[in-house]
């Protein structure tokens, strides 16, 4: 969603961190242009996209909060969709803070909060006011499809007799609701932090050194645990409303912080892609997420001895997790789609869109393949299938081109691919 150039002159400390971009910059002649991190970007779409699949699959999954269930499920949704759950908005808040650093540092703070407003708030209100009330009018016709008849009424009684209240949320949108306190927190804390400079460089220093320290990982998530620990199964809880939870919001501001400072110590980028081993990393994240849902699944367990203590080893191994997939993706990515590619450059601008959109797309397919008596799995498949050309249709009809690609892409896009 967004693309930035390096200025050096003018920046103080910050001129000594962009000279060791080297390994990252374009050349000389192209530095006057935008200069986008096309690896991370791809990181940041791929973890959108990644909740549609998550969204797709969780009607037909006995865990998770949809608005409408399926009533079929299976076990390979209950896991994938656990796995997903684990890293997926870690990433997406660590690269978010990235790029917010980024925008910060190139447009200063006016231009800053004017482009959240247009990119985020407008989306997030907007987005909101049409996709609520459309979505209440889906479940409504799909819990009612035997009396169709009584589907308006219903769905006008829903509104007018107060039960709404009771079902009003953020839905999938809660993330730009963080999104915009955690700009709000960097925005009060950058006057505080030009006050200590001592302060900062301390800070940076330390960042520096956890993030090419081996031991980088079990450092932050001995950062991440204790508020994990305040969570429902030590895992990552979701808002449950539109008033912002003290515990979601100190554990997504560990990771918007960490992209941020990533991104004041971006030398560093090098370091993480040629990090030795990236697959062993990822592993090891795979490892640490299975022990954590096996402590759940035997805290779970009503003969389960010590409780206490399997919640304490979920809390442990899920935050290690978190950050070794972080470490993983991220040195991944950087390693293998530093240079462009077209159609993942399409997807990444892409992805902002198919996701504020994506809910009543997937629940009209939901519904439709739910009389069919096929297998979760296929019905799942058949959504899916269904519902990514519908979404990528759309954005290039309706969203690349038009002003609405402006304000999601920050500018229109040709219809037509230019070589």
């Amino acid at each position: 969603m967004m693309q930035g150039r390096f200025q050096v002159s003018g920046m103080g400390p910050m001129a000594t961190v962009l000279e060791r971009h080297r390994e990252f910059q374009p050349p000389r002649a192209l530095r006057v242009r935008s200069f986008r991190y096309h690896s991370l970007d791809a990181l940041r779409g791929t973890m959108m996209l990644l909740g549609i699949y998550l969204h797709a699959g969780v009607a037909f999954s006995s865990r998770g909060s949809w608005p409408w269930k399926d009533g079929s499920t299976t076990v390979v949704f209950d896991l994938s969709l656990g796995l997903i759950h684990v890293f997926r908005m870690p990433v997406f808040y660590v690269m978010a803070g990235f790029f917010a650093a980024l925008l910060l540092e190139q447009r200063g703070q006016a231009d800053f909060l004017r482009n959240r407003v247009v990119r985020i708030l407008l989306p997030f209100a907007a987005g909101w006011a049409v996709l609520f009330p459309l979505v209440a009018a889906l479940v409504t016709a799909a819990t009612n499809l035997e009396e169709p008849w009584t589907i308006p009424v219903k769905y006008l009684q829903f509104f007018s007799s107060g039960e709404v209240w009771r079902h009003v949320d953020p839905m999938h949108l809660w993330f730009l609701e963080y999104l915009l306190i955690f700009y709000a927190i960097a925005l009060a804390v950058i006057p505080l932090a030009r006050r200590r400079p001592t302060l900062v460089a301390k800070v940076e220093r330390t960042f520096r050194a956890v993030l090419i320290s081996p031991l980088g990982p079990l450092i932050l998530a001995a950062i991440t645990f204790p508020v994990l620990c305040f969570m429902e199964e030590g895992g990552l809880d979701d808002p449950s409303g539109f008033v912002p939870e003290w515990k979601i919001v100190i554990t997504y501001l560990v990771f918007f912080a960490s992209g941020w400072l990533l991104y004041r110590n971006a030398d560093l980028l090098p370091t993480l892609r040629r990090l030795p081993r990236l697959p062993i990393v990822l592993v090891l994240g795979l490892a640490a997420a299975l022990l954590g849902f096996y402590c759940l699944w035997r805290l779970a367990q009503s003969t389960a001895s010590h409780p206490h203590l399997w919640f304490l080893g979920s809390a442990w191994f899920l935050g290690l997790s978190m950050w070794l997939f972080i470490f993983g993706f991220t040195g991944l990515f950087l390693r293998y789609l530093e240079r462009p590619v077209p159609w993942i450059r399409y997807l990444s601008d892409s992805s902002y869109w198919l996701y504020l959109m994506h809910m009543p797309v997937i629940l009209v397919f939901q519904i439709a393949v739910a009389g069919t008596g096929w297998t979760p799995a296929v019905k799942a498949l058949v959504v899916l299938a269904a519902s990514a050309p519908t979404l990528l249709a759309s954005y290039h009809v309706l969203v690349r081109s038009t002003w609405v690609g402006a304000i999601l892409n920050g500018r229109r896009y040709p219809v037509r691919w230019r070589p």
